[in-house]
């Protein structure tokens, strides 16, 4: 090592890196003469190296802001979930009113203290659990332990704090703890089990629910995997969920598979089982499967095709959003033809619900057109049977989705995107109008 590379060495051993990027983008949606503009920004940042400090830090934080005309019935087009919870004010121009909503939200804000003895990993502060089947968001503590080799690389993982739900406005009488490990018993081979305990005050009444799931993944050297997943709520079945893939690199070929199948009518649950009852109400027992292989020829074309099917277990429980369907569908991919650089799928969809009385047959494409890796063009169009709108807190028909992307990126920590779509549904014509920025560094 020459003099110059050992001291950039030194400085890098001394140093306490500081790395993390910041996203804004601003949204324009306008009906039927209703407009809302929405503003959308995030900070990310990872303090300190994992592998050379005993403490670490990451912090992510979110906020929104809306602006839009207020009706006669002193409503008006809804901007989002933050919505739900925000502050607000309204102002006059013109004889018009509008209001102004913002929200800020601080996604997590924690420590790592890394590398004590037996426990690998303690995390102090407001945290995202993604380890588990049901996500865990909370202000707490988290204990990693390290694998102990003699025991097929068991590993414990505990934690506990106060549930953060976003859109409540008190979390008293809130609290949730868990408890999951991993082991690896065989070549290839990983076992998780979770426990959780939730406790939630609800409108409704206090909710004190138990969740229980046993996870299994296996890998073999052909190329296949296969993930288990079996979960208890309660005293009763949860659900089950079978994923199996098979890649073949050299033959450039590959099938997924899932299959999940809900045992029971899902009703009101602590909000980190069940976040959607408000809105969605039951969430009646049905199962669900789909099947996709996708095989490629030369290094331009790349065929995909596959069916997805979804049964209630009582047909008479089909509702607004309990739906029965088949759906059969393709998509045949051109790359580097007749121009290198241009990406071209088309897909097509057969659509089989007694919802919609019959068959529904659709197409759509996408065009993609990269130049130099700095500048990139799309536009394409998309189809949707069903697609509940956040915005409107409603369920959709036949929406038809018409897009123009740009992305431009001057310099690798500098990201510009433009976004224009047009929706078109059985009832109306949404025009959506959107500009991101992205820094990292």
């Amino acid at each position: 090592m020459d003099l110059t590379a050992q001291k950039e060495a030194e400085i890098k051993k001394k140093s306490f890196p500081i790395h993390g990027s910041y996203f804004i983008r601003y949204r324009l949606r306008f009906a039927d003469g209703e407009w809302e503009l929405l503003n959308y920004s995030q900070l990310s940042l990872d303090l300190g190296d994992p592998e050379r400090h005993k403490v670490t830090g990451h912090v992510f934080s979110l906020s929104t802001s809306s602006l839009g005309e207020r009706r006669d019935d002193g409503a008006r087009m809804p901007a989002g979930i933050d919505d739900t919870y925000h502050i607000s004010r309204e102002f006059h121009h013109r004889g018009k009113t509008y209001e102004a909503r913002s929200r800020s939200r601080l996604g997590y804000c924690y420590i790592d203290i890394h590398r004590l003895g037996f426990v690998k990993k303690i995390r102090l502060g407001r945290q995202l659990v993604y380890e588990t089947p049901e996500p865990a968001h909370f202000d707490g503590a988290l204990v990693t332990t390290e694998r102990i080799r003699s025991l097929k690389s068991l590993e414990f993982t505990f934690y506990g704090g106060l549930p953060i739900h976003s859109f409540e406005a008190s979390r008293t009488g809130d609290f949730l703890a868990g408890l999951f490990t991993n082991i690896r018993p065989w070549t290839g081979g990983k076992v998780q089990t979770s426990f959780a305990r939730v406790e939630d005050e609800l409108e409704s009444g206090k909710r004190e629910d138990n969740h229980l799931a046993l996870s299994i993944w296996q890998r073999f050297d052909l190329g296949l995997g296969l993930h288990l997943q079996y979960e208890r709520l309660n005293d009763n079945d949860g659900d089950l969920l079978f994923r199996a893939n098979y890649e073949a690199p050299v033959a450039d070929f590959g099938v997924n598979a899932s299959y999940y199948q809900l045992f029971e009518t899902k009703r009101e649950f602590s909000t980190e089982f069940d976040p959607c009852f408000s809105s969605l109400r039951e969430l009646y027992s049905y199962w669900q499967a789909r099947f996709a292989a996708h095989k490629g020829w030369t290094e331009h074309f790349l065929a995909e095709a596959g069916f997805e099917l979804r049964q209630l277990r009582r047909k008479r429980d089909e509702s607004t959003y309990n739906h029965e369907f088949k759906r059969y569908f393709t998509i045949l991919s051109l790359f580097d033809l007749p121009i290198e650089d241009l990406t071209f799928s088309l897909n097509g969809d057969l659509w089989d619900s007694e919802a919609k009385s019959g068959d529904n047959w659709t197409i759509g494409g996408d065009l993609d057109y990269e130049v130099g890796r700095k500048f990139k063009v799309s536009l394409g169009s998309a189809y949707s049977l069903f697609e509940y709108d956040y915005f409107s807190d409603m369920e959709r028909d036949d929406v038809r989705t018409y897009y123009v992307k740009l992305r431009f990126r001057p310099v690798k920590v500098l990201t510009l995107g433009l976004r224009y779509d047009l929706e078109d549904d059985d009832f109306e014509i949404y025009h959506r109008v959107q500009a991101d920025l992205k820094v990292a560094f």
